[in-house]
């Protein structure tokens, strides 16, 4: 009887920890705000700018987050200018790194953000992160306010 209730014990931690590491691989929704953005740096040469910010806000995988970008935007296309960039969201147990392609567009009202992104690497218990998404937002007169949305795998 004992032998029984240890194989069946056995058998059930065993097909715990399949389920778990089976979930770890399961993709998950991905959503971050960020908002207080300053500019930090800004160099333009023939209507390319390369532009650096960094600012805060949250994320549902990551509680309060650091952000920073470092993007190169091109003036010369016209209605909205598309930008390529990295982005670097930093929380309490680790950092999420990302591919940011997009455009801003502006010419009346409040300028929009609109962006497609890739994970392109993960630290601490982010390592291994894998995911993509989009991201959507405004530039109104308090600075931009981003809104990040996607699934993730880690």
């Amino acid at each position: 009887m004992r032998r029984t209730i240890a194989t069946i014990v056995a058998s059930g931690l065993i097909a715990l920890a399949g389920t778990a590491s089976a979930r770890a691989d399961d993709a998950v929704g991905f959503e971050a705000q960020v908002n207080q953005l300053t500019l930090r740096s800004s160099s333009c040469e023939a209507g390319v700018c390369a532009v650096a910010f960094e600012g805060s806000g949250a994320a549902n995988r990551m509680g309060r987050i650091t952000f920073n970008i470092a993007l190169k935007q091109d003036f010369n296309i016209t209605p909205c200018n598309p930008y390529t960039g990295s982005v670097t969201f930093t929380g309490a147990t680790g950092s999420i790194t990302l591919s940011d392609q997009g455009t801003v567009c502006g010419n009346t009202g409040p300028s929009t953000i609109s962006s497609d992104w890739h994970i392109t690497s993960g630290t601490g218990g982010f390592n291994g992160i894998t995911g993509n998404g989009t991201s959507r937002g405004t530039i109104g007169p308090n600075g931009p306010v981003v809104h990040f949305s996607g699934s993730v795998s880690y």
